[in-house]
């Protein structure tokens, strides 16, 4: 096999935990980094991008000033109402394009109202708030929208060029951010392609390395689950970058040049080690072949095996979409509004000094962030408990065989040497206590 040639499935095969752990080290650090947006949008304001869009509303923007002559503009009944709301509510009596100098090291309306066409200009106001959320609604819907049309491409081509196509897209989101940096104005609607190549880049991370799962019969669930908290787990990327970005390790263009060469580096791996043929499910490569039955066995399975678009529209594939979209909405609107809230919870709580606010925001934005890596450890009982539960069903191979398949011919699912390893692995396994690496270790030796 040349350099330049794919891997057979054999040969990844040989080499599957070192392909399988890289691919979580990947998915922590590509998957779905979206979710640290409000970290990445927090680097993006601090040196003005979309400031434009507050020319117009706060070009002389002078907060003590201003709050002083609407105070003073009111009546008892005005004062009533302003003492009555809290938070952002309040700021919007007086400051009604939400105008916030909290990016500046050291603002005064008299050197900066005349210095707006810098990029050092760097207020914020309500607009430019709109235009970043718009920019994060396009690449969460993007991330979450394009799985069904990547399933259907999977199901046709296989998973190579996806896979090297989506590492491509990753890497290029990274340099778009890069010219967003070189001018954040002109060059902001640049965010709109990055955010969307990474989103749908980034997806296709885990989406196609479920198959590793085939590698290892005897814990598929947990390697599915362990991928999926892993993707969960890039959420720490972009808090991470900001951590190095505040603190002056990297600027900007360093954070996003570092994550292309990472992405760079991910390309090359997956091109040495993601198979043009599917990794087949275990046990169907030794089963034995006779062409006129396996035809016959073919049609009659075809009648009986239901549509795709019978299954979609069933009412458990219906339930499971609606729940998926709600709890994905919910954790995108989350994330999305987060420092909104956060700001708020801070100017309800009487913090009134712009840099307190935004260290306050950029300490919680972060922490959750920095909380994301728990759904990887919280994946291996799942994962576990799920794995168990198979292996229980496995008791009664024949009838297991001919519900998944829709076969008759009583072949099942594992050899008789499997599943009297099976056994010897449960009973190893309950008597130490439910180690699940005890349990995973010993069945993937024995497999070997």
């Amino acid at each position: 096999m040349g350099l330049f040639s794919p891997p057979t499935v054999e040969a990844v095969r040989a080499r599957r935990w070192t392909v399988f752990i890289v691919s979580i080290l990947e998915n922590m650090l590509f998957a779905a980094p979206l979710f640290g947006w409000a970290s990445l949008q927090n680097m993006l304001l601090s040196f003005g991008c979309a400031s434009q869009l507050c020319i117009e509303d706060c070009q002389y923007f002078d907060g003590e000033e201003l709050k002083a002559k609407y105070l003073a503009a009111q009546d008892e009944a005005g004062l009533a109402a302003f003492r009555a709301a809290k938070g952002n509510e309040q700021d919007k009596l007086w400051n009604d394009a939400l105008c916030s100098t909290k990016y500046f090291s050291n603002y005064s309306v008299d050197e900066w109202s005349s210095r707006v066409d810098e990029k050092e200009w760097v207020m914020g106001c309500s607009n430019q708030a709109s235009s970043m959320n718009s920019y994060y609604t396009i690449g969460t819907s993007f991330l979450s929208g394009s799985t069904m049309v990547y399933g259907l491409i999977m199901d046709k081509y296989g998973t190579r060029l996806l896979r090297l196509s989506g590492m491509a897209a990753f890497a290029i989101s990274c340099l778009l951010f890069v010219l967003v940096q070189s001018d954040p104005r002109s060059m902001a609607w640049l965010i709109t392609p990055a955010v969307l190549l990474n989103g749908m880049g980034g997806i296709l991370y885990i989406f196609t390395g479920f198959q590793l799962a085939n590698f290892f019969p005897a814990g598929r669930s947990t390697v599915c689950a362990l991928l999926i908290g892993s993707y969960n787990a890039s959420a720490i990327v972009y808090p991470l970058l900001f951590l190095a970005f505040d603190n002056g390790i990297l600027s900007f263009r360093g954070c996003m040049l570092f994550h292309f060469f990472l992405a760079v580096a991910s390309f090359v791996e997956g091109w040495l080690d993601t198979p043009v043929e599917p990794i087949p499910e275990p046990g169907s490569e030794n089963r034995p072949i006779d062409d006129e039955k396996d035809e016959e066995k073919k049609e009659s399975a075809s009648d009986e095996i239901p549509s795709f678009s019978s299954v979609l529209f069933s009412i458990p594939c219906a339930l499971s979409l609606i729940t998926m979209c709600i709890t994905v909405l919910r954790l995108s609107y989350y994330i999305g509004s987060m420092t909104i809230w956060f700001e708020n919870a801070a100017k309800i709580s009487n913090v009134t000094d712009e840099q307190e606010i935004k260290s306050i925001v950029d300490e919680n934005t972060s922490l959750f962030g920095f909380l994301q890596p728990l759904c990887i450890l919280w994946s291996i009982p799942i994962g576990y408990v799920l794995d168990r539960k198979f292996a229980v069903s496995k008791e009664n191979p024949k009838k297991l065989a001919e519900a998944a398949t829709n076969r008759d011919d009583g072949i099942p699912l594992l050899s008789e040497n499997d599943r009297k390893n099976e056994k010897e692995v449960e009973t190893a396994d309950s008597s130490n206590g439910g180690s699940f690496f005890f349990y995973y270790f010993r069945r993937e030796t024995e497999n070997d």
